[in-house]
């Protein structure tokens, strides 16, 4: 285990202010941010495409059991 799993109140107090500053935080130029900010919509509109498709391949499935079933009992 790497660490506490739970951050008690008395854990926060004892955080000095100095050693959070001192933490180095990385940013991405403001063009890579905006490439990756397009990645994530991309992906977003694929992944709805695809749930569309995947649904209507059900609704279909379904129809065609529907069918076949009727088909069955009318013989």
């Amino acid at each position: 285990m790497l660490g506490p799993k739970f951050i008690f109140k008395d854990t926060l107090q004892k955080l000095a202010l100095y050693r959070i500053e001192e933490i180095e935080v990385l940013v991405p130029k403001i063009d890579e941010q905006r490439r990756f900010a397009e990645f994530v919509r991309q992906s977003d509109k694929s992944k709805l495409l695809l749930q569309n498709k995947y649904e209507k391949i059900n609704q279909d499935r379904r129809l065609l059991t529907c069918l076949m079933k009727t088909t069955q009992l009318s013989r």
